[in-house]
């Protein structure tokens, strides 16, 4: 498996933890009321397992799996997955730091969703080539 790959899987399932977490400290807040300003971390459960885990979960496997390039680097731009992992990571905190100050709405996250927008672009970029059916190379 590629070291980007693993990363990749590996700070997804990071985010898994931090994410069941928090949604475990909500749950025990419905059953054992504690504190109720702790749902107004519900975009923070949100952004660390749909975009931290899932999403993350998915590039990682999918530069794995993807069939290699016929010709030249077996995945294209060697230093490209690098930046997907970094504007994709960085997009996630720059989210977190939004809620955290209390900028959740359209403007908050704006960058951060910039930059993981980007991190997709160039991920679907880096993998176009790499599409290709070898039955459609032989003929």
């Amino acid at each position: 498996m590629h070291k980007a790959s693993v990363w990749m899987i590996r700070s997804s399932l990071v985010y898994f933890v931090l994410g069941i977490s928090f949604g475990a400290l909500m749950l025990l807040q419905k059953a054992f009321p504690f504190d109720a300003g702790i749902w107004q971390g519900l975009p923070v459960h949100v952004e660390l397992l749909l975009f931290g885990w899932m999403l993350q979960l998915v590039l990682g496997v999918a530069y794995w799996m993807f069939p290699r390039l016929l010709e030249g680097a077996d995945r294209g731009w060697p230093a490209g997955i690098w930046w997907i992992y970094g504007l994709f990571n960085g997009g996630i905190v720059v989210n977190l730091a939004a809620i955290a100050r209390g900028l959740a709405g359209m403007e908050g996250t704006l960058a951060g969703r910039g930059m993981q927008l980007a991190a997709i672009v160039l991920f679907i970029s880096l993998h176009w080539k790499r599409v290709v059916s070898y039955r459609s190379r032989e003929a």
